[in-house]
């Protein structure tokens, strides 16, 4: 970490007052004036990610203009590091589940003094200088150098208990040690009084208990978090709606996904969860929404990708055969929208997709043989296929009645869901599999 006087500082934000706040609060730790640097939007400041990273950054979440693509994209590129002072200010209270959602170092809400302002900065500054050489090491391959700096830093820094760990449990996670962690966080957990304030502790202890397949104890651990009313984050949530879908109650973690969704309304990886609970509940015209928006909005943006598209394409084949009589509008509707299909580069997955959308448009309108055909030749490539595509294609099987050829496709897709690290898409994935296969077979 550099010294406060040495400190370089970039400021996003639109208003003069901010900007002069920030730096009053700024200089009276130490900062040098001339290392104050300012921009008024997202866009201006993608265009320093290439260059020199700076030590402090202090940004307006209420700018919401490429907001999350200038967040993301400086993670990717180091512009912003685990290392530099991550701060955002906002105006509005509902906008705090969202900065959350990006996990900076800290957030004020508006009217904040220069006081306040210096007061937050002066602790993360403090914080990350005892623990820098646990976060110079984070996402290092060094496993073993990290537990020990936990190590040493725990004794030298308790004040900072909390954060080294929850290095510590996110270093056991992805060495594999799921079992050490799960004990670490029901250790830490036995310790605390002030249990609604430590949110990421019983996500992460939940999680554990997920991964190790321990559902019910999980289930009677989030009665205690509720009674405890410990206080809901994103990261939270996202564990409740995984472990509501474990549990089968796919209408609980659906109004989860809802409520999160609304307060983060640019999480797309968490709608994408939503669109599938609601394919599960066979809410076709509520996933195609929601595909559509994810499109819309996400359409030639750095979120841009054939997927999005290609969801949106399903969706719409999806309500053609529902809806017997407004078919011929939903197949007209899928005409234009694949016109714009513009994607050149597209993954083998995709390449399926895409197959697999022509091929269920075609049985909608009745070229049943030439389908079974083109279902058949993709059959050598069922072990290669995602959840997401071999779902598609089994819906095809089910539809013309391939029975066997199901069942083959069934078996896959529940090898391939156990030999893969599960998380919540995967889950709701493989329960919409199970779903719409047992659907077929009872109309059998």
């Amino acid at each position: 970490m550099k010294k406060m006087n040495e400190a370089q500082v970039l400021v996003i934000s639109s208003t003069i007052k901010d900007i002069s706040t920030i730096s009053i609060a700024l200089q009276s730790v130490g900062v040098a004036e001339h290392n104050i640097q300012s921009v008024h939007n997202y866009k201006l400041a993608l265009r320093r990610v290439k260059q020199p990273a700076f030590d402090i950054y202090i940004m307006d979440y209420d700018i919401e203009e490429q907001r999350e693509e200038f967040y993301h994209t400086a993670m990717a590129e180091g512009f912003l590091s685990d290392l530099s002072i991550k701060l955002f200010v906002t105006s509005d209270k509902k906008s705090i589940y969202g900065i959350l959602d990006l996990e900076p170092d800290g957030y004020l809400l508006r009217p904040y003094s220069a006081s306040k302002m210096k007061t937050k900065i002066t602790a993360i500054y403090d914080e990350k200088s005892k623990l820098k050489t646990l976060l110079e090491n984070l996402n290092g391959d060094c496993k073993n150098k990290m537990l020990s700096s936990c190590n040493l830093l725990e004794i030298f820094y308790p004040k900072f208990y909390y954060s080294i760990m929850e290095k510590r449990g996110k270093v056991y996670e992805e060495m594999g040690e799921q079992e050490v962690a799960l004990n670490l966080y029901e250790s830490m957990i036995k310790r605390i009084d002030d249990k609604a304030n430590h949110p990421w502790l019983y996500a992460r202890y939940l999680n554990s208990l997920i991964q190790a397949k321990k559902i019910k104890k999980a289930d009677s651990i989030r009665k205690h978090i509720l009674a405890n009313k410990v206080r809901m984050s994103p990261e939270l949530y996202d564990t409740m709606i995984d472990l509501d879908i474990c549990l089968g109650s796919i209408e609980s973690a659906q109004s989860k996904a809802e409520s999160i969704c609304a307060l983060i309304p640019c999480n797309y990886d968490r709608k994408e969860i939503l669109s599938t609970l609601y394919l599960i509940q066979g809410q076709y015209e509520k996933a195609m929404r929601l595909y559509n928006d994810s499109y819309l909005i996400n359409k030639d943006s750095y979120r841009d990708k054939p997927l999005n598209l290609l969801d949106y394409l399903k969706s719409i084949l999806y309500m053609a055969q529902k809806d017997e009589q407004g078919r011929h509008l939903y197949l007209n509707k899928f005409d234009y929208q694949i016109k714009l299909f513009k994607y050149k580069k597209l993954s083998q997955n995709d390449k399926w997709k895409l197959e697999l959308l022509h091929a269920h448009k075609r049985y909608l309108e009745g070229y049943t043989k030439e389908v079974v055909t083109s279902i058949e030749k993709l059959g050598q490539q069922v072990s290669e296929m995602s959840l997401r595509t071999l779902h598609h294609y089994m819906t095809l099987q089910g539809l013309l009645g391939l029975d066997t050829e199901l069942e083959s496709s069934y078996e896959a897709a529940l090898d391939k869901f156990r030999s893969a690290n599960g998380d919540a898409l995967s889950r709701a994935q493989i329960f919409l599999i199970d779903d719409t296969f047992r659907s077929f077979k009872e109309a059998c």
